[in-house]
């Protein structure tokens, strides 16, 4: 793993995604990506881009070690989601659950899931969203994108577009 002078994982493309995990290191500026780095593509029936030039993406929701509760902080990426959703009646989503790799592997497993369901619970209470819209899964301790183990940034639910 390459390290700048302050010994950070080098983002030469700016995806936020380190160079060693990603599939695409000369990702476009501006572009949404997921957590390996490669470009999400536009929904169909969406335009390719945004007015500012960017892929059509989603913002992921963070959280504490061990928990599946959802703070105040993802209130706005949520609001986010749910707006998008609303906005494109057709688009259904993968909620991808994910944790850092301080538990043991099955307990992972199964809290990303409950993350993720957490997402989708949201969604659909407060939003209205139909949960038939919205799928669960967990990547549970795999596929991190911090390299730290207790990683905040691997505590998190990714929404996906589904194929």
């Amino acid at each position: 793993t390459d390290v700048d002078e302050n010994g950070v994982v080098l983002d030469s493309d700016g995806d936020n995604v380190p160079d060693c995990k990603d599939s695409e290191p000369n990702t476009e500026e501006g572009a949404q990506v997921d957590i390996t780095g490669k470009t999400i593509s536009a929904v169909a029936g969406l335009p390719a881009s945004t007015e500012s030039g960017a892929d059509v993406g989603l913002p992921s929701i963070y959280f504490s070690t061990g928990s599946t509760k959802l703070g105040y902080s993802n209130y706005p990426a949520l609001t986010e989601v749910a707006k998008f959703l609303k906005a494109n009646k057709d688009a259904k989503l993968t909620v991808v659950g994910h944790t850092d790799s301080t538990g043991p592997k099955e307990f992972n497993q199964k809290l990303g899931k409950r993350r993720a369901q957490a997402a989708i619970n949201h969604l659909v209470r407060i939003y209205g969203i139909n949960s038939n819209r919205l799928t669960a899964v967990s990547e549970g301790s795999d596929n991190g994108i911090a390299l730290s183990k207790a990683a905040r940034a691997n505590r998190r639910v990714d929404f996906l577009f589904a194929k």
